[in-house]
């Protein structure tokens, strides 16, 4: 098992992969390739509790963490309630909101991607089987460079639920195409022939069926796009 974190000017990148066949040292090497001119400083949390403690060390000493990569299977921390990797990212973004967040598993199953999703709303949620030394660079460029990314296994296992147990119509998807476009909430009755109330009710529901009634309108705008449903 691998794990492994950088600060890049002055900020940290966080890592930890396991049971994968690239190295802690590929990466770092693939890393400072992609980014050029950049000084790496590592750090190392194979399990929970070490990560805990850096973030908690980090918070304290006002030291920023830029972006961080975590296994959803690492080692729990039951002081804290952290049981996966998904709850240590939970609390990273509690502390760190600006982090870049990206997400690593084995798991294709969507109740844990979906708890993940509603938890964390990652930058990047990554299966270890979508990767390798060619795809790893740009993919994490591209997180840097402001776009999120969902690798191939875990779009098809959010789609394939969405598939299977929601029923989104013309006028649900419709909904979310004006929000992408700006389009206030209440606004969209002047595009949609439905009252206000109406259109309310669907957006609540098309939030609850895909991801959590909880997300903002932004935040399903970006789950759908993410997922490729717009």
């Amino acid at each position: 098992k691998h794990s492994l974190s950088f600060e890049l000017n002055q900020s940290t990148f966080c890592w930890r992969f396991t049971d994968h066949p690239i190295t802690a040292e590929a990466y770092i090497d693939l890393l400072t390739r992609t980014i050029a001119d950049t000084k790496f400083n590592f750090y190392e949390a194979n399990t929970a509790e070490k990560a805990y403690s850096f973030i908690e060390t980090s918070y304290i000493k006002d030291k920023a963490i830029d972006i961080a990569l975590i296994d959803i299977n690492i080692p729990k921390f039951e002081k804290q309630n952290i049981f996966s990797g998904t709850e240590l990212a939970s609390y990273l973004r509690s502390k760190y909101p600006k982090c870049l967040i990206v997400l690593l598993t084995m798991h294709d199953e969507y109740i844990i991607i979906n708890s993940a999703l509603t938890m964390v709303n990652p930058d990047g949620f990554i299966s270890k089987n979508d990767i390798d030394f060619q795809s790893f660079p740009k993919i994490i460029e591209s997180i840097l460079n402001g776009e999120t990314y969902y690798s191939t296994t875990i779009s098809k296992a959010i789609n394939l639920h969405i598939n299977k147990n929601t029923n989104l119509d013309q006028i649900d998807f419709q909904i979310v195409l004006l929000l992408a476009k700006n389009v206030k909430t209440k606004e969209l009755p002047q595009y949609i022939d439905l009252s206000l109330s109406a259109i309310e009710k669907r957006k609540a529901s098309i939030k609850r069926n895909l991801v959590s009634q909880k997300i903002t309108d932004q935040e399903l705008v970006q789950f759908c796009k993410k997922t490729k449903l717009i």
